[in-house]
């Protein structure tokens, strides 16, 4: 069985079926060590640095998208949340000193 998304169903899913949550933890891990370098790289090309480990940032983001979407698909179309995520980026940052 893949994974394709790691949403609320599928962590619900896998509380229940030990091998599902063995390829879910191993598909988040790829998640979060992708998302990791990607977002060091933007980072520094914007001339920010996190005040949290890189990874930790990568986990919370990961996590207030997945939330997010959860509640839009919830809540409807005009539910609007994603922009909060540049707020908690810009909060959980700083500029590099230079």
């Amino acid at each position: 069985m893949s994974i394709a998304t790691s949403n609320g169903l599928g962590t619900l899913h896998a509380a229940r079926h030990p091998e599902l949550a063995r390829q879910l933890a191993v598909h988040e891990n790829r998640l979060t060590q992708g998302l990791t370098e990607v977002l060091g790289e933007a980072l520094l090309g914007a001339g920010l640095r996190p005040t949290i480990p890189l990874e930790d940032l990568a986990r919370l983001l990961t996590a207030l998208f997945e939330g997010l979407t959860a509640q839009e698909l919830t809540s409807g179309p005009d539910y609007a949340g994603h922009h909060l995520t540049p707020h908690v980026i810009s909060a959980l940052t700083e500029p590099v000193a230079g």
